[in-house]
Formats: structure tokens, sequence, C-alpha cells
């Protein structure tokens, strides 16, 4: 359940906290109290998208936090364990889940149990923890698109609907291959200049590395009697009568002399001495060694640079490097491939097409059966829900109908609603009382409710339009909801907030030139005239108190 609501500097409210409770929770207030604030700040931490126009004015940021206590029953702790380990956020400790999201004007940075995360995870986990329905939905459950949804969710479908959604993006993927296997055409003009390039491309051999080793080669080549001059040079200055080497030798007979006065320190300068004469000498045989290998030869350069610009004409037509030369000669072996092959293609194309088609038209039957399996009991329970909100006489249908396979199955539905005996049901979408279509809506979810994990069902305003007998059975409906999960219900009506477990009242404040909105859980005494105002009381000692009284002990009687 949510037990925690923080918000601090969003719209007109400084600092607020609500601790909700287990079970019917109502907010009531007068029309601008600030009740809508409220379910715009739990909407940002299920992933809504944030507004910088949310901040109160005057402030840099504002903060909106949610505590969560995760129970066994709806939405297990170690479901969402499995989530958060998934998307790499800390688990939960002690059952108990942290929501938050800070929005200044640059940006708005979110956090599940202090871990920053994207708004798709924010949302998703969102879409696990509460179930938001307001006045804003009827359109929705008009759509055969959103029915779809909720039969599918009412008969646990999920599964054998994505597994064949799966499939039928696999059968659509084959049947595009095999189009433009069909439009494909053996041009002559192609076939020969692929086959060109392949040939060109084997011919030259080019192999990983060689560009470089080529280029190297031919810097040297081509430097081969400079290299031999600089080479020379370096011998001569060692090797010559007044070279390196016998000037050296010349300093080891004078350290040798040093010696006689200084033995430990001609010692020291002796093998120093003769270490650089043995290097000296080391160089020297490396240098002619190296020499000796140089080759000047034309033909060995004029081949080295036929090759070089063989590897960069191929380069400029391939590829930027010989990695892509050979890609894109394997590229155009299998399109010629495919083109000497392209009718066992098509035919291999063709069996495959036939092969998914036929899994994907038995699985879409699979699904189609269990539907109209499922809506039977859907259209009984729901109808038995609708009688209990006020609707005596009437049916709840669902008409489905075969359609060609798309990616939801191969049906669409309509929910059909008789309001009254001796009428014909109609299309949902042809009520126009939104009354009748959020009776409908709270008897769908009510039973919606049976049959999934969501512990939160957080209800704004649905009640707009009914009255009377009919909003005394939506607050029993509401109560009925809250034993098995957490309701919290924003209403104006006082027969809805009669039955509440917990009561609180949202209003304004002025102080400072600057309006505060504020929400406070009330007492007893504090409930009884908030609903006296509901009811159009003056004051404490009208008729409408005593009435106010009543409607809560009739609702507790009634639980």
């Amino acid at each position: 359940m949510l037990s925690t609501l923080i918000i601090k500097n969003f719209v007109i409210i400084d600092d607020l906290r609500i601790d909700f409770e287990h079970g019917f929770n109502v907010v009531t207030g007068e029309t601008g109290a600030g009740k809508s604030i409220i379910i715009g700040a739990i909407q940002l931490l299920l992933g809504q998208r944030a507004d910088k126009s949310q901040i109160r004015t005057g402030q840099d940021s504002c903060e909106i936090h949610g505590i969560f206590q995760l129970s066994k029953e709806r939405a297990p702790s170690e479901n969402i364990n499995r989530f958060l380990e998934g998307v790499g956020v800390t688990p939960c400790e002690s059952d108990e889940l942290i929501l938050a999201r800070t929005i200044s004007p640059k940006n708005a940075r979110n956090f599940i149990n202090s871990c920053p995360v994207t708004l798709n995870v924010m949302s998703q986990l969102g879409d696990l923890l509460i179930d938001v329905h307001g006045p804003y939905d009827h359109q929705s459950l008009l759509k055969p698109k959103t029915q779809l949804e909720l039969l599918d969710g009412f008969g646990q479908l999920h599964a054998e609907r994505q597994a064949f959604a799966d499939l039928y993006a696999e059968l659509r993927a084959a049947q595009r291959d095999l189009d433009a296997l069909e439009t494909d055409a053996l041009s002559p003009e192609r076939y020969d200049i692929l086959k060109f390039q392949v040939n060109e491309i084997e011919t030259a051999g080019v192999t990983d590395g060689e560009d470089d080793e080529i280029a190297s080669r031919h810097a040297i080549a081509a430097g081969s009697t400079e290299i031999l001059g600089v080479l020379n040079n370096s011998l001569t200055r060692l090797t010559t009568d007044d070279g390196i080497e016998e000037q050296m030798s010349g300093m080891l007979r004078d350290i040798q002399v040093l010696s006689k006065f200084d033995s430990k320190s001609g010692k020291h300068f002796t093998e120093l001495l003769e270490s650089v004469i043995a290097e000296t000498n080391n160089l020297g045989e490396e240098l002619q060694d190296y020499a000796d290998r140089i080759d000047i030869d034309p033909a060995e350069l004029l081949r080295l640079d036929e090759r070089l610009s063989l590897i960069l004409k191929l380069k400029r037509k391939y590829g930027g490097s010989i990695n892509e030369i050979q890609k894109y000669a394997t590229r155009a072996r299998k399109e010629l491939e495919k083109l000497d092959n392209l009718d066992e293609h098509r035919e291999r194309s063709r069996e495959a097409v036939e092969r998914i088609e036929k899994k994907s038209k038995t699985r879409a039957r699979a699904l189609s059966k269990k539907r109209r399996e499922r809506s039977a009991a859907l259209q009984k329970q729901v109808t038995s829900k609708l009688k209990d909100l006020g609707f005596n006489d009437c049916l709840f249908d669902i008409s489905i109908i075969d359609r060609p396979m798309s990616a939801s199955g191969c049906n669409s539905i309509e929910f059909m609603f008789r309001p009254n005996q001796g009428e014909e049901s109609k299309p949902l979408r042809t009520i126009a009382s939104s009354g009748e279509i959020s009776r409908v809506m709270l008897a769908i979810k009510s039973v919606l409710a049976a049959v999934d994990d969501i512990p939160v069902l957080l209800f704004d305003e649905i009640d707009v339009n009914i009255g009377g007998t009919v909003a005394t059975a939506v607050g029993r409906e509401l109560l009925k909801l809250s034993r098995c999960r957490q309701v919290i219900c924003i209403t104006h009506l006082p027969q809805v907030a009669a039955g509440a477990d917990f009561h609180y009242m949202a209003g304004k404040t002025a102080s400072k030139k600057r309006t505060e909105a504020k929400v406070v859980r009330l007492s007893e005494s504090e409930r009884v005239n908030e609903i006296t105002r509901m009811l159009g009381g003056a004051d404490s000692s009208s008729v409408a108190t005593t009435h106010a009284s009543e409607l809560i002990k009739k609702s507790r009687h009634d639980s």
C-alpha cells in the first residue's frame, strides 16, 4: 500500500505529508481545494512526465516522495525485488519501497530506493503498484482495443497473447522476406557486376595487415640509397683510425694508469668503459648486418609500388580497410548465391510462411476460444456488480467478432450494455450518460481486482453525475474493494465519503499573499462536519448534521 506521500514545493503545496492507511481512504474538499494536485503528485511517482510549471512559484525545484509497504498478497515483495534487480536497483528492505522525483527547470531526476533510474523504469514499476482511474478514463473504456485488454486481463491471457504476438511478428518478417524474393529479378547486368567484383577481390588475395606491411617495405625500398649512405657514415665514425672505437681504446689505456694511484676508482671506470666498448662493438655489428640486408632493387620497388596501388584502388571501391573489402566480398558472394538459387530461396521462403502461418492460425484459434470462455464469466460477474450499483434489470454482454489476424489475435470485441429490461443491448460507446459509464467502469474494475496483484486503486472523481441511492451503492462497492486492497478515492459525494475508513480533507489557506494547499486527516467529529458541508448544511445545528451522522453509522453497519 501507499503508506506515506510527501510533497514539497509542488504547485501550491509548500510542504505536505499524508499518511494513508490500508482500507478505504477518501479525500474531500471544496472545488479547487487542491485534491487534483495530490493526484498529479502521485502520477509523477508513477512515471508521468514532469513540467517545470509544476514547481511552486519562487522555488528552485519540487520534490515528491512515496513510501510503499509491500504485502505478500498484492504486488508481492519478491516480485517487486525481482523487477528491481532486473533493472539494477537496490532491493527493498523490510518490504519498504521508496520512490522519489526531484523536478527543476532544467531536468527531472528519478529515484527508486535511492538509486537513479530512467522515467521508463519508473513507469514500469508504477504499473505494478497503482491502478489510477479518473473521469478522463471513460473514453478509453469505449475503445475496442481497451475492451480487449480488459478481457485478456480478466482471463489472465496475457502470456498466451504475447506468445501469439511474437509468432505473428515472425510471420510478418517471413512474409516481408518472401515479398522481397518475389520482386527480385535476375538482372544480367547486376549478376555480371557482382561476378567481376568478387573475382577482382579474390584475384587480389589481400590479407589482413598486408597494407601496413607493404607500405613499410615500400618506404624502405624507396629510400634504400639514402639509408645505405647513412649506415656507411655511421660505420665510418665507429671504425676508422680516428673513430669512436679507437678513441675509447685510448681512454681505456688512460684509465688503467689511474688504477696505479686509485685502484678502486680505476676499477670502477674501467668496468664502465669496457661495457661501453662492448656495446659500441655490438652497435657496429648490427649496423653492418642491417646494411648488408638493404637491397637496391628497382624491380622490387616497382612490384611493391604496384601492390600498394592495387590495395588503395580496392579500398576506394569497396571500403576504407582490408577488413571492409573482405566484408564486401562476403556480401557479394551471398547475393550471387541467392541469384544463382533464386527459385530455391523462394520455395523455402514460401514454405516458411506457410508453416508459421499455420502455427499462427492454430494459436489464434486457441486464444479466441479462451476469450469466448472467459467472456461468459466476465459478463456474468460485471452484470452482477452493475445490479449492486443500481442497474436492477441490466445486462452486460461481450460481442466477439472474428477478424483477420493481427498482433492481438483474430478477434475484435465490443462491450454491449442494456441498462433496462425490454431494451436492446447496444454498444457501450453509444451510451451518453457519463454516470452510467462511471458505474460500468467501476463494476469492471471491481471484477478485475479479484485477478490482478495491483495493491492500490486510485479513483479520481469517478462518481461524477451520480447521486442518491446510486451514490450509496458506489460507496458500498468501493468499500468492498478496499477489503482486499488499498483504495484512495477523491470524491464530492457524501454517500461515498461516509463509508470511508479514513477521511482526509483538502483545503487552501492564504498567508502573506501566498496560497497554500493543506490536507489533514479528520477526527470523528470533523468527519461529521465535513459530510454536513457536503450535504449542503449551513451550520452544525442543521438537519444536515443529523443526516451526516446517520449516513456514517449506516455505512458502517452495511459494511
